[in-house]
């Protein structure tokens, strides 16, 4: 994988060596003729390289996406600046309940576990006293008690056995508190600055070949979704309020774009129930039959779709054989075929040419060896998701920078961003002012990039990060 420093990029670009020794000395005292030196050839350098870079990203068709990458940069500087504030006290409660919790389940485990541990011997243990972040154990335990396992023990492979077996149902759930603790723990609080008392993560712009966000330090963009951890995240000072906003199936939208099904347009313009309608389809039945279980099945499916997912992938996800993935999969292909075509092309494209483009123009590429059926069959599902991901991620950019204008002058200030979703800290007076400048400059950045379907912001105002 290629660098990107100031010493690499100039040596590709410049063939220019930048020696780079002496940012290691110190430069806390009045700097020395060589550290002068030193800093007066890196900004040298920087002229001729933008002439470089220019003329590459024009090569490559990358302008546009240039231009929202540098529109991005003071939003994001601004969202870092402003911190998002995160109670301290009532983090430290959710933590000792999920504590205690976890304990809780892995006592419960232990004793289920150890059940296939007493069958394998006279005198077994009541406990199985296996650690149950290992792999390798959970997985003998699981065989010593006759559970079918698919070839590994990740969660998303489990989760159809857990509706039969209690005891799988029983481990993701604590490997759910697991992740709670070990992910968003107490480290978290390590991180709320002291001058301000609020957390100033770090957002990459940057952080997926696709132009998603990656966000560290700490990663506030996953926090989970419990109303328990959300909570704990607020407007600060007291009258202060968030805002929060976020695009309704904005890649299932970016889909129907993309691939021009006009089943699949025809239904966000009409304003159906587009996980109604799929289910409608694919169960044969009227929209006013569809049951809440198959509207779920029909979401599951349809967003499983923009992530290229396969008919074992859907099995695993559902609890179906192969087979009847592969009959609903067939069904739900027939009523859209268009979007069938676009996926199929989007894939063979992939692999052909080795790179995918979003709807900003930004370049995708892949790297994979073609004598691996494996690494195809990767990249074909990269490359019907990529122009979809990162058109989202293109779209949240261009309504960060219409926020930075609609925002100037007003006590708002944008505090998280998590993909699809804009978080705003407003003072309480001005809140319901600022919800509709949101959801406008969230709705206009959508419709420069899609024109067939409408874009739709759904927002609230609330004192803490919950809907």
């Amino acid at each position: 994988e290629q660098r990107h420093g100031l010493e690499a990029i100039a040596g590709r670009y410049l063939n220019e060596a930048v020696d780079k020794s002496e940012r290691l000395s110190n430069w806390e005292f009045e700097l020395s003729e060589a550290q002068l030196q030193y800093a007066a050839r890196d900004a040298a350098v920087l002229i001729p390289l933008r002439d470089k870079l220019i003329e590459r990203i024009k090569s490559l068709d990358l302008v546009r996406c240039a231009q929202l990458e540098f529109e991005c940069v003071m939003p994001v500087v601004d969202l870092e600046l402003a911190g998002f504030y995160m109670n301290k006290e009532r983090w430290l409660e959710q933590l000792a309940i999920v504590e205690e919790k976890r304990a809780e389940l892995a006592n419960e485990l232990q004793e289920m576990l150890g059940e296939g541990a007493a069958q394998a011997s006279l005198f077994g243990p009541p406990r199985a006293n296996i650690n149950l972040d290992s792999q390798q154990q959970v997985t003998e335990a699981l065989n010593r008690l006759g559970i079918p396992l698919p070839d590994s023990t990740r969660n998303w492979k489990l989760q159809p056995l857990a509706a039969k077996y209690p005891v799988v149902a029983k481990l993701l759930e604590y490997r759910t508190m697991q992740k709670a603790l070990t992910s968003y723990g107490a480290n978290m609080v390590e991180f709320i600055n002291p001058k301000t008392g609020r957390l100033h993560a770090d957002f990459r712009q940057i952080g997926a070949p696709t132009g998603r966000f990656a966000c560290t330090n700490p990663n506030i963009q996953q926090v989970p979704h419990a109303v328990e951890y959300r909570r704990c995240f607020m407007g600060h000072p007291e009258k202060r309020r968030l805002v929060i906003a976020d695009y309704s199936q904005i890649e299932l939208r970016i889909l129907a774009e993309f691939s021009r099904d006009q089943a699949f347009i025809d239904a966000f313009n009409s304003g159906a129930d587009l996980h109604r309608v799929t289910a409608a389809q694919v169960f044969n039945i009227s929209q006013d039959q569809v049951t809440k279980e198959q509207r779920d099945f029909a979401k599951r499916l349809n967003f499983g779709v923009v992530y290229g997912i396969g008919a074992q992938r859907f099995s695993m996800m559902t609890g179906l054989s192969v087979t009847e993935a592969e009959d609903v999969l067939r069904r739900y292909f027939s009523t859209y075929r268009g979007l069938d075509a676009y996926l199929r092309e989007s894939a063979n494209r992939a692999v052909s040419e080795k790179q995918a483009r979003t709807a900003s123009g930004r370049l995708v590429r892949f790297n994979f060896d073609a004598s691996d059926r494996q690494q195809i069959s990767m990249t074909q599902r990269n490359g019907k998701n990529a122009p979809i991901q990162g058109t989202s991620a293109d779209i949240l950019k261009r309504a960060l920078r219409l926020l930075k204008d609609d925002l100037r002058d007003t006590s708002a200030k944008i505090v998280n961003i998590i993909h699809d979703e804009i978080v705003v800290e407003v003072d309480e007076r001005e809140a319901e002012s600022i919800a509709e400048k949101v959801e406008r400059a969230m709705c206009l950045a959508g419709e420069e990039y899609l024109q067939t379907v409408p874009v739709k912001v759904e927002s609230q105002i609330a004192c803490e990060w919950t809907k």
